[in-house]
């Protein structure tokens, strides 16, 4: 199939394109990468009257270390952050999840930005944000406002952005030398069914915060935050790796799908959660490990 027909805007600034959104309101859509805007409208599942194409805006490019932030810009291609050496040092969640990441074609042409923005519950980046604590910063031509990552995802492909507003970089907390950081999918290559990314603080064999962001479990990336409370204040033992999946039937709502059962995505949480835990807390979950590897 082919698109249908539509305008075309290549905008030269951000000013230029927040007028263009103020002005055509949510006939107008917003394309960068395009790897998953073009296949939507080449199968007219999206229609809009006005494409702003913000690509060539390099003002929405590239990553600084700004204190205790890692500042983002919203066009930051995937094989950038997966090339950068600040984000493998301050970020390093990010930098090894991006060998997951569909295949090099996808990588060289999709944004962070449009990772985040569309808000895929089957994507692993979103996920990562919510396990990072990331702060989204979206602006319209009223100015600008800070959404966190637990805010910012309503639905299926569905954010807290307004029609008129774009979404010009994403903040993630430096790492530290008590912080920990893993992931894991299940599925083939390019075919997830589900996956978790996480990031905790261990100080003095304490852990002292936790965050899990899981994909491909409902429709929206979701935190599970009943399961990491089970793990956080303590040494994350055995005992404390059994209560945190048991809490995980109440953060985690899956349903069923072409690639599997409610059911079955609930155990499969739970083995993902020992293989996590495992990574993040070898020193206290060696029976974990040797499971998750088994």
């Amino acid at each position: 199939m082919k698109a249908p027909a539509f305008d075309y805007l290549r905008a030269k600034s951000i000013d230029e394109a927040l007028t263009a959104l103020r002005e055509h309101g949510e006939g107008a859509r917003i394309i960068a990468g395009g790897q998953s805007l073009v296949p939507l409208l080449n199968m007219r599942l999206a229609a809009p009257s006005l494409l702003v194409d913000i690509g060539g805006i390099s003002e929405l490019r590239g990553i600084e270390v700004q204190g205790d932030i890692v500042s983002i810009g919203a066009l930051t291609r995937h094989v950038e952050l997966e090339r950068s050496d600040l984000i493998r040092r301050h970020a390093p969640l990010l930098s090894s999840t991006m060998a997951h990441v569909a295949y090099p074609a996808v990588r060289n042409r999709g944004t962070f930005g449009g990772a985040i923005a569309n808000a895929d519950p089957i994507w692993n980046l979103p996920a990562c944000a919510l396990a990072l604590g990331a702060v989204m910063v979206a602006r319209s031509v009223d100015g600008e406002r800070r959404i966190p990552a637990d805010d910012f995802f309503l639905g299926h492909c569905r954010t807290a952005l307004r029609p008129d507003e774009i979404l010009i970089r994403i903040e993630v907390p430096v790492d530290g030398a008590t912080h920990r950081v893993a992931f894991q999918k299940l599925g083939p290559r390019l075919t997830v069914i589900m996956g978790v990314a996480a990031r905790a603080e261990v100080v003095d064999g304490i852990c002292k915060s936790l965050r899990l962001g899981w994909f491909g479990v409902g429709n929206t990336p979701t935190l599970s935050a009943s399961a990491a409370a089970a793990l956080v204040g303590a040494s994350p033992d055995e005992a404390a790796l059994e209560r945190a999946a048991a809490a995980l039937g109440e953060d985690l709502k899956p349903h069923d799908d072409l690639r599997g059962s409610a059911a079955m995505r609930s155990y499969l949480a739970r083995v993902l959660l020992r293989r996590i835990a495992a990574d993040l807390f070898p020193e206290f979950l060696s029976e974990a490990r040797q499971e998750a590897t088994a």
